[in-house]
């Protein structure tokens, strides 16, 4: 129950616990439990693999027909630009890098440009 104070404006609640049992009590004493809870030891029971069959080897990827190749995924030249700036200090790029490349929220809209500024930060970086 919710309680106000005239005076001061003050809200204030009176809380008591309360421990009941739903159901019959001796249905509750005979599933308590009679002794502390034990793991037991994870036995295996499977015995090591002594015969190994070689599998088919992948065909090549030369040998895979694609369609058409993709286009390379460039960065563009602003992100190129920041990553390039030797007068940053690697804080400073990552700040920057973080306010002006990546976007404000991470939803269902915008992690691929999340991760696709990611990448090319990657790829930067192994360059």
């Amino acid at each position: 129950m919710l309680f106000e104070r005239t005076v001061s404006r003050d809200r204030f609640l009176i809380i008591r616990t309360l421990l009941m049992t739903v159901g019959n009590a001796t249905d509750m004493d005979s599933i308590r439990p009679t002794a502390p809870f034990k793991p037991k030891g994870k036995k295996s029971t499977r015995t090591p693999a002594t015969e190994i069959v070689e599998g088919l080897p992948l065909p090549s990827l030369s040998e895979i027909k694609f369609v058409k190749n993709l286009p390379d995924a460039l960065a563009p030249e602003f992100l190129l630009k920041t990553l390039r700036d030797d007068s940053l200090w690697p804080a400073q790029k990552v700040n920057r890098i973080r306010n002006r490349h990546m976007p404000g929220e991470f939803n269902l809209g915008t992690y691929a440009s999340h991760f696709r500024t990611i990448l090319w930060v990657e790829e930067h970086q192994t360059e």
